[in-house]
């Protein structure tokens, strides 16, 4: 039989109070959460898996929660702190993604198959590749196990980010930084075979146009490396996604997700 208590107990105002700063932090991580924060994924459905999660770990996050916070805090002061701490676990994990379409720029633009697909496959501005690799990568983050570990992050998050303590600026901005740095990089790493293709494609036609001029070599080569391209993702994309699962997890660690 379920126990109902503790959804009585949250009627009061120090309870629901409580519940309200716990769905402030949680509502800002899920906002920009991969999958989750899709723009094809109904609102109603947000809010009930945030309801849900919220609700999942507030048993466990109360039992310190009230004592913790500062003594003469107010309630817009603890729903704005405990939404910015949110805001920074969130942007964190959604660095991983962001390198993803990052990586499907830079393959597009330097193999000249930015929009050889057509339309984008999804209401976000960006290259038909990186529309791949981001659909692809949310769909291998989801088969992974993802979505078991949240319930667990959320009431990890606060050992790392406490609901006692202020955002702290500097913090903020180093694991931000830290974020950035092993977003870029990581992007870079996953185009660089693409980028090493249009390097080699470029010195070879410069090569040939100095030997025959008169020659239209951008008819030869543009095919040629439009097939070379799309050959090489298709060979390449599983170990991208690979490599890039493992370091997801990663940058996801910088903000205390394990």
């Amino acid at each position: 039989m379920i126990d109902l208590s503790f959804i009585f107990e949250l009627m009061d105002e120090a309870g629901a109070m409580n519940l309200l700063a716990i769905f402030a932090r949680i509502s800002a991580i899920v906002f920009l959460l991969p999958g989750v924060s899709a723009s094809y994924v109904p609102t109603q459905y947000k809010l009930g898996f945030t309801m849900m999660l919220s609700i999942t770990i507030a048993p466990l996050a109360l039992t310190d929660f009230a004592a913790s916070m500062p003594s003469n805090a107010g309630v817009a002061e603890i729903i704005l702190s405990e939404a910015v701490k949110g805001l920074l676990i969130g942007l964190t994990i959604r660095m991983s993604v962001f390198s993803l379409q990052i990586a499907g720029t830079i393959i597009a633009q330097s193999s000249s198959i930015a929009q050889i697909f057509g339309g984008s496959v999804s209401n976000e501005a960006q290259s038909t590749v990186s529309n791949i690799l981001t659909i692809s990568g949310i769909a291998v983050l989801m088969l992974s196990g993802f979505l078991d570990k949240l319930a667990a992050f959320f009431l990890q998050s606060y050992m790392w980010h406490p609901a006692n303590v202020r955002p702290d600026a500097g913090n903020a901005l180093n694991i931000l930084v830290q974020a950035v740095s092993e977003c870029y990089a990581l992007a870079f790493q996953l185009a660089l075979p693409f980028m090493a293709l249009s390097l080699f494609y470029n010195m070879t036609l410069g090569a040939i146009n100095r030997a025959m001029p008169q020659l239209l070599v951008s008819f030869v080569g543009a095919p040629g490396i439009i097939a070379a391209s799309i050959g090489l993702l298709v060979i390449s994309a599983r170990p991208m996604l690979e490599t890039w699962l493992e370091s997801a997890y990663a940058i996801a660690a910088i903000s205390g997700f394990q």
